[in-house]
């Protein structure tokens, strides 16, 4: 995962719901140039969807400027991905170029489509497919159940003004894919649940990179014989101390350095009980 693409997705991007959900997990996988090929069943899990519908976000996220895609299955290959959030044309060129091995021919191609403001607003071919436009995209959005709450009868964020609006969505649906919450179908009460910790984890620093720290984290641990099920928003508050605490924790290498005497005794010891009896 790169820490750069992933804060760029999070601060720099448009979209909300499904899509938004989307290129968080195209990002989770990016390196530095943005560049990432994840497969469509993976990307699914990831977002809880089904994997007919992958194809059908990334070509709303392409038209939005947002994503270049490299399409290979014609090839039998898996498709690739370029996250253009906040790129110019010199770091989508580097990339096309180091990444996918784009010629003199096609980088030109693509350069004539290239506007300073949002990218490339031509249809790509040989198997690359890119639409992006200087104007606002039409894309209706998925909404996010931030954006209007309307969790026992209020709105819990009319004060916010469309930045930090923006931010608690993003949050609010990575939140809801670590505990694979479909917010859709959700109750009031879980619903509140995963509001009251979006607003918590949104005063913390990073949290944009913490959060799949954390999800690997829970996972890698048996929290009271809940391991390999998702967290719920209860136990993200309940176990982010702990979390927040192993972090920062020293590594075992730390310690007290043993001095030549002590280590050839150590040795001597772990001879004379490695002997057998």
């Amino acid at each position: 995962m790169s820490i750069e693409i992933m804060t760029r997705v999070w601060k720099q991007s448009k979209q909300g719901g499904s899509q938004l959900l989307l290129l968080l997990a195209i990002a989770d996988n990016a390196n530095d140039g943005g560049f990432a090929w994840p497969g469509q069943e993976y990307l699914a899990d990831k977002i809880r969807m089904s994997a007919k519908s992958i194809p059908r976000l990334t070509k709303k996220l392409q038209e939005a400027g947002e994503l270049f895609i490299h399409n290979r299955a014609e090839q039998g290959k898996v498709t690739q991905y370029i996250i253009t959030v906040g790129m110019d044309w010199s770091q989508l060129e580097e990339t096309l170029r180091r990444y996918l091995k784009f010629d003199k021919a096609q980088l030109a191609f693509t350069k004539r489509g290239y506007t300073k403001k949002s990218g490339v607003d031509i249809a790509m071919r040989g198997g690359v497919d890119i639409a992006m436009s200087t104007e606002p995209s039409l894309t209706v959005n998925e909404p996010s159940f931030l954006e209007n709450p309307q969790v026992n009868g209020k709105d819990g964020f009319d004060r916010a003004d469309q930045a930090e609006r923006g931010f608690l969505n993003a949050l609010a649906g990575q939140v809801a894919t670590i505990t694979k919450t479909d917010i859709d179908t959700a109750g009031p009460s879980t619903r509140e649940s995963l509001k009251q910790l979006t607003l918590a984890l949104s005063k913390k620093p990073n949290i944009e990179v913490k959060l799949p720290a954390y999800e690997r984290w829970w996972y890698a641990n048996d929290w009271r014989g809940k391991q390999g099920q998702p967290p719920t928003a209860f136990h993200i508050g309940d176990t982010w101390g702990q979390f927040e605490a192993d972090k920062v924790a020293p590594p075992p290498s730390s310690g007290p350095t043993l001095t030549d005497a002590e280590k050839a005794r150590l040795t001597e010891l772990t001879a004379q009980f490695s002997q057998p009896k």
